[in-house]
């Protein structure tokens, strides 16, 4: 994603900022969107939410000590984090018969017996992984 930081300061000045926002969503968003529910937890999630605003930056000129927030909000665009937490909503609600519910579990109604039953992990690194993190709402 750093070689599309490097072609849009490059071209920024000769291309309108609705080609720039095309080139934006082809060579970052795709990239940064794929298979996001399952490595976005790792380590180098923080270095590619990063990325993606100092590639913002570049597109709408922005100083390094400037905000991005108004940007994100302005051309409504997830910022890495908020995407993450849309693909997590998508996935789950696309493959409700992979989780199960609380009614399935406890025989007495309760307020939360609709909500997902979220299974107890005891190690952190398991509580990092995605299916985890569905049932915290990140």
């Amino acid at each position: 994603m750093t070689t599309a930081g490097h072609a849009l300061r490059f071209v920024k000045h000769s291309l309108p900022l609705e080609s720039l926002k095309i080139i934006y969503y082809a060579s970052v968003h795709s990239i940064m969107s794929y298979g996001i529910i399952f490595w976005s937890t790792s380590t180098d999630a923080k270095k590619v939410f990063l990325t993606q605003k100092n590639i913002l930056r570049i597109i709408y000129n922005i100083s390094p000590r400037d905000s991005c927030s108004e940007i994100f909000k302005e051309i409504q665009i997830f910022t890495f984090f908020s995407q993450y937490i849309y693909s997590l909503l998508l996935f789950t609600i696309k493959n409700l018969h992979l989780f199960t519910f609380n009614n399935k579990i406890y025989e007495y109604s309760t307020r939360n017996n609709n909500n997902l039953h979220r299974s107890l992990t005891n190690l952190t690194i398991s509580q990092k992984w995605t299916i985890c993190n569905m049932y915290k709402g990140v």
